[in-house]
């Protein structure tokens, strides 16, 4: 049994190489293949001939060939698999967060990221979807003059938003467990956030895959690594991870209007 399964994955990768895949759609015929061989009953599968495993395998290559061929779905699974990755990073590091964290603290962590969820359209407005739009009339508009107003605009909408908890600290804080001296952490997140998505956009609408996915994997990986930092140091009340959020989204931030300044995009 043994021998035959080698035996099937070495036929699969040659046969599928063979058909000029590489890379995610290389990937990709491997786990339909593999799904395939596992839906197959046992004895069915066994009596399979190397014959006809190779035509199977080459219908499949050809199939993942031409869709992949089509733009939507070649660029499709370049960022599905780069979102993928950026979201594994959460899943590995939660099992040491919740056993670490004590529940409150970690009830409080969750209901400020809800905050940052709510505050981002009004601290954003829409730039991140206007400057994609935008994007596609850069030669014949002032853009990088585009994108530094938005810039400014979302920085004047903060202190807008600011000034609004402010003003309702009295009720907010019998309704969350966030303290006041807090809220400012709660619209800086969402601002850098903002930010972060204005570049994965414009990496997105250049058509560079590769970029994006520094960006967003980055992001992920400085985020979730500096929380698991904090955790295995004993820093894990609600508060230290609130500035695990500050510290990741906010240099991602700058690392990001430092970049868009390099690459002539905001003047």
């Amino acid at each position: 049994m043994a021998y035959l399964s080698i035996n099937a994955l070495i036929l699969t990768r040659e046969t599928l190489v063979k058909q000029g895949l590489s890379g995610f759609p290389l990937i990709l015929g491997y786990g339909i293949y593999g799904v395939s061989l596992a839906l197959t009953l046992p004895g069915t599968r066994n009596r399979l001939k190397n014959g006809r495993k190779a035509s199977i395998l080459n219908a499949l290559a050809r199939f993942i060939r031409r869709a992949v061929a089509l733009p939507l779905i070649g660029d499709a699974s370049v960022y599905v698999l780069i979102n993928g990755l950026a979201s594994l990073f959460p899943l590995l590091i939660i099992p040491v967060v919740t056993r670490t964290v004590n529940p409150t603290d970690y009830g409080i962590y969750a209901i400020f990221l809800v905050g940052v969820n709510l505050l981002m359209p009004l601290v954003g407005l829409g730039m991140e979807t206007a400057s994609g739009r935008k994007y596609v009339d850069r030669d014949t508009t002032d853009f990088p003059t585009y994108i530094a107003t938005g810039i400014f605009m979302t920085i004047g909408l903060a202190v807008l938003v600011y000034a609004a908890l402010r003003a309702l600290a009295p009720s907010l804080v019998t309704v969350v467990p966030v303290p006041m001296p807090w809220f400012f952490a709660w619209v800086f997140v969402a601002w850098s956030q903002t930010i972060c998505g204005l570049i994965l956009t414009l990496n997105q609408m250049a058509q560079t895959p590769v970029r994006f996915g520094l960006w967003r994997v980055g992001r992920a990986l400085v985020l979730n690594g500096l929380l698991l930092v904090f955790v295995l140091m004993s820093m894990a009340g609600w508060e230290d991870l609130v500035m695990a959020l500050i510290l990741a989204h906010g240099g991602v931030a700058a690392l990001g209007i430092i970049w868009l300044w390099q690459q002539q995009l905001i003047r």
